[in-house]
């Protein structure tokens, strides 16, 4: 009698919020949202008023769906601001990503030079990235809060997760490294989903997803979005020539004339067991 082997997780199919292997689209998007709500297709189906065929078709198929069956997706499940606006770029065909010189050649300008040290002069942080928080241009202040990113490509994201290394050198800045760590893969989501099919968004993706912290990260906080930070939402550093302990509000936006720039503006404010001199909180822009 011949008997079949049971499978082992080995050769189990992940479910899409146990494992994203690669970039969002609507496909994985839809069904890592269902599973976080913890319904099959039929219940799910009855809560979005669509047929079961109609969401099995969106959770599988490339072809995007209406823009009606997006709408019934967004109230359905009741999606936050930041998840509608990226369920409905995901509903639109991917864009371009630039590459870093062609950014970089469009921001150095004397203009934009001059504001980078004029804040600089302030004791603001602020920088230039693209989507992926690779650095384009930066003033001295932004690269002294986080020693050690011409190491990592000058990227921040690199920086922080160092996928490779056993004792990344960012614990040392990094206070709040939970925190800080859902915020950067939170934000890094909608970018990865816009230039999906970037080849510079797909290799930056499996170089952070060889590590293993920023790969439980993405899996644990599958379906967390974010475009920017509020200004209550304090990032917690340490100042590695004082040792002292302080808060940055750091502010994030796209550029009017160039959305796959972001400026990042970050202020400095007391932390209440900093060690050492204090550091006055700079006048807002």
């Amino acid at each position: 009698m011949t008997r079949t082997p049971n499978r082992t997780p080995h050769h189990r199919l992940p479910r899409a919020s146990e494992r994203t292997s690669g970039l969002p689209d609507l496909r994985c998007w839809t069904q890592q949202i269902r599973e976080r709500h913890h319904l099959t297709r039929p219940p799910a189906a009855r809560r979005l008023q669509i047929s079961k065929s109609l969401l099995k078709q969106i959770e599988t198929r490339p072809e995007p769906p209406t823009p009606e069956a997006v709408a019934l997706l967004i109230t359905g499940y009741e999606l936050d601001t930041d998840q509608t606006r990226f369920t409905r770029e995901l509903a639109r065909r991917p864009v371009v990503l630039p590459s870093l010189t062609q950014l970089r050649t469009r921001i150095a300008t004397p203009a934009r030079q001059a504001r980078l040290d004029g804040l600089d002069s302030d004791g603001v942080l602020a920088a230039y990235t693209d989507p992926l928080w690779h650095l384009i241009a930066a003033n001295q202040r932004f690269r002294e809060a986080f020693p050690g990113l011409e190491d990592f490509d000058d990227n921040l994201a690199l920086w922080f997760f160092q996928p490779g290394r056993t004792a990344p050198s960012s614990r040392q800045v990094v206070v709040d490294r939970d925190g800080f760590a859902a915020y950067l893969v939170a934000t890094l989501r909608p970018a990865f989903g816009v230039h999906r099919e970037s080849p510079r968004a797909r290799e930056f993706f499996d170089l952070l997803d060889a590590g293993p912290e920023f790969r439980t990260r993405w899996d644990t906080d599958s379906i967390t979005v974010a475009y920017g930070r509020r200004p209550d939402d304090l990032l917690r550093l340490r100042d590695l020539d004082s040792g002292e302990r302080y808060d940055l509000t750091l502010d994030l936006g796209p550029l009017r004339a160039d959305p796959t720039v972001r400026f990042s503006v970050g202020y400095r404010r007391h932390h209440p067991d900093r060690h050492g001199p204090g550091v006055g909180t700079p006048p807002p822009l």
